[in-house]
């Protein structure tokens, strides 16, 4: 964790370094510190008490919106005996408005696993068992449409090079203001995700398919959902402050790669598909 810390510290200090050594137009620069009590990534569980960390700086470019920033997750306990994974993940993008409709988005994010579990190390050593090797990391290719209308729809397609995963997520929210209750600067917020997941090398293992009877539990794709409730916060036009809760499911079996990857099938380790958390975040902007 020392180290992931370190080189999240050492990213954002070279990027503040490398802005201030030219002369930039004025910037915008968001960062966000947040803290669940499950680690879930489209649908799956890969861990549980965690920190997610970002912050993303922001500049009018060409005609549209240029972005860099990173992303890192800091897991407080690993989900099994078998570990977990921490990661920090540095991306550039950009984004541009089409006629006032939506929004195209596209972005190239590098992600670094910084705690690849000792077993799966020993095995690759070993020189034996490719079927259960995880890889330290991997790119990953995004493009997104937002909509400019009620209820903030979202379409993201991505597609990660070392593990040969595809991803596509459709996602919607909408914002109450409670001032009209008399509660100042609150609001709720609530959102909905639909998405479908597929992967050739689950966690970049290259021989994991390799041998397949066909059976359902083989199916490199499942479908996954997402409900989530917040009550927010505006303490300023600076700081913004979250909490609420989130639910998320997934219709692979129990027994697929997406439930029970890290726990190797054993039905004693296995990954719920269904998980009800909470979550809570502090917003920056400036």
């Amino acid at each position: 964790m020392k180290k992931l810390l370190s080189l999240t510290a050492f990213l954002g200090l070279a990027g503040a370094g490398a802005l201030c050594a030219v002369d930039l137009p004025a910037f915008n620069v968001d960062a966000k510190v947040c803290f669940d009590t499950e680690n879930v990534n489209r649908g799956r569980k890969e861990g549980q008490q965690n920190f997610k960390i970002s912050t993303e700086a922001g500049v009018a470019l060409l005609t549209g919106h240029g972005y860099i920033g990173a992303s890192s997750v800091l897991l407080l306990e690993d989900p099994n005996i078998f570990g977990s994974l921490n990661s920090v993940s540095p991306y550039v993008g950009f984004c541009h408005d089409v006629g006032g409709w939506f929004t195209v988005d596209g972005s190239l994010a590098y992600h670094r696993y910084t705690n690849v579990p000792s077993i799966f190390k020993d095995i690759a050593s070993s020189g034996d068992g490719d079927d259960v090797i995880v890889s330290d990391g991997g790119v990953e290719l995004s493009v997104g449409f937002i909509g400019e209308m009620v209820f903030s729809p979202k379409l993201y397609f991505s597609y990660d090079f070392d593990r040969r995963e595809f991803n596509t997520i459709l996602s919607a929210s909408y914002v109450y203001d409670l001032g009209a209750l008399g509660l100042d600067r609150f609001a709720l917020k609530g959102g909905l995700s639909l998405g479908y997941d597929t992967a050739s090398r689950p966690y970049g293992c290259k021989a994991y398919f390799d041998g397949s009877d066909g059976d359902n539990d083989d199916k490199k794709g499942y479908f996954y959902y997402g409900l989530a409730a917040d009550l927010v916060y505006k303490y300023n036009e600076q700081a913004t402050f979250h909490a609420g809760v989130r639910f998320s499911g997934n219709a692979a079996k129990t027994s697929s790669w997406a439930n029970s990857y890290f726990s190797f099938g054993f039905d004693d380790y296995a990954n719920p598909r269904n998980l009800l958390w909470f979550s809570s975040a502090v917003e920056f902007s400036f």
